[in-house]
């Protein structure tokens, strides 16, 4: 699938999440919702690694899906923890709408976050919003919703 088609797979989540707003506030929030996650999946889609440093590479060419281990399995030290399996976003958020990842500088933790955002697109499951906490260093607001 070409990028260009995935700003089509957008419109329909977004679609159904504006139609209790009237036609005008719901056009402008629909072209700023379109705006944000097109330049978002393009930032996510294509990137820069060690071997490519220069020109951004699409994530689709090198990256593998990861497991994830459940924090619990971790500090009760179990032998042989249920490794959760990554690759597909809905069946990863089935269970529970949060998932925190933790781990060391260099482990992948970025990179998964936007192998899920380009999944979330590509398989129409809900409407991606990264948010990266390093940036809210300074913000002096709530984040509940």
């Amino acid at each position: 699938m070409e990028l260009k088609d995935y700003t089509s797979l957008l419109e329909t989540p977004l679609n159904t999440l504006l139609k209790s707003l009237g036609n005008e506030l719901k056009q402008v929030a629909k072209n700023r919702l379109i705006e944000y996650q097109t330049n978002e999946f393009k930032r996510n889609f294509f990137t820069k690694t060690l071997l490519h440093r220069s020109e951004p590479i699409k994530l689709t060419d090198f990256y593998l899906p990861l497991h994830i281990i459940n924090q619990k399995d971790v500090l009760e030290y179990v032998e042989k923890p249920k490794k959760i399996p990554t690759e597909n976003i809905e069946k990863l958020f089935k269970k529970s709408n949060y998932i925190t990842l933790i781990g060391n500088a260099g482990s992948g933790k970025s990179t998964i976050v936007k192998y899920l955002f380009i999944n979330a697109v590509e398989t129409n499951f809900k409407i991606p919003i990264k948010v990266e906490l390093r940036y809210l260093n300074e913000y002096k607001h709530s984040l509940k919703i």
